[in-house]
């Protein structure tokens, strides 16, 4: 189903508690959510999808989910990674 991934929520905006929102909400739906924090800025426009761990069907799964459009989706290298998937809320993504 995709929904085994585990993710973390970044906030990319100014608005307070979005990523706490959406990781309740993922959790919900079976996701195990392994961190909730700020993003590196707080101006994404758009909320995007990183691939840490190669799953790119549970990248799939979620971005379909989230409406995250597929040009919104890269892939991070990253090694030992405690998340398979990052998402970084913008400001377009409703909580």
């Amino acid at each position: 189903t995709g929904q085994t991934a585990r993710v973390e929520v970044l906030n990319g905006t100014d608005r307070i508690g979005v990523a706490r929102q959406l990781a309740d909400q993922l959790t919900r739906t079976g996701y195990e959510v392994t961190r909730v924090d700020d993003a590196d800025r707080n101006d994404y426009p758009e909320t995007r999808l990183e691939v840490l761990g190669g799953n790119q069907r549970a990248a799939a799964v979620l971005a379909a989910r989230l409406r995250i459009p597929q040009a919104a989706i890269t892939v991070v290298p990253a090694t030992n990674a405690d998340a398979d998937l990052r998402v970084i809320v913008g400001r377009s993504q409703q909580p």
